[in-house]
């Protein structure tokens, strides 16, 4: 229900039928419950959570969001970033809590490309594999030449291929731990 009124209001939006105003309280309604839904939930499996943020510069979150909640509802532990988070940050976290996946989120091509340096702030990613980069958004279903740059492995064109496909990362690579 969530993902096709988002796009109806943003394809509302882009026609003119409706106003800034009203796609903003409509994505922060959507934003609230979906935030509320990320942190209940049923007890999670017993690994270190994964992480998901946009990438720098992207303020386009619901589709991550939603990622997460579906992930959350399935009992994966999630850390959620959330909205523009900075490689370096990114990166400082990542190794704090050396989560299984790290799963990013662009809608643009200029924040897609943003992430092409990811492998200078993380260069284990590119030595050990580790952790999975996953990523996915609008800039990578369109542009097929930047999705072959990124390093890591694309969700996919839908919230629900991008879900079965960290599930299924995460019981590979988590296996013995379950």
């Amino acid at each position: 229900v969530i993902a096709p009124t988002l796009a109806d209001i943003g394809e509302a939006w882009r026609a003119g039928r409706v106003n800034v105003a009203t796609e903003h309280l409509a994505s922060a309604f959507l934003r609230q419950r979906l935030t509320m839904w990320l942190v209940t939930g049923p007890p999670t499996h017993p690994i270190r959570p994964i992480v998901l943020a946009c990438a720098p510069n992207e303020w386009h979150e619901i589709g991550l969001l939603m990622l997460g909640v579906l992930l959350r509802r399935r009992r994966w532990p999630v850390a959620y970033l959330g909205q523009a988070v900075p490689l370096p940050d990114l990166a400082k976290f990542v190794r704090d809590i050396r989560p299984p996946i790290v799963a990013l989120a662009a809608m643009t091509d200029e924040t897609g490309r943003a992430l092409l340096s990811l492998p200078e702030w993380l260069p284990e990613i590119h030595q050990n594999g580790r952790p999975v980069i996953a990523f996915g958004g609008r800039a990578f279903n369109l542009d097929d030449e930047l999705r072959a740059q990124m390093p890591g492995v694309f969700l996919g064109s839908t919230l629900t291929e991008g879900v079965e496909l960290v599930e299924r990362l995460l019981r590979e690579t988590t296996a013995l731990t379950l």
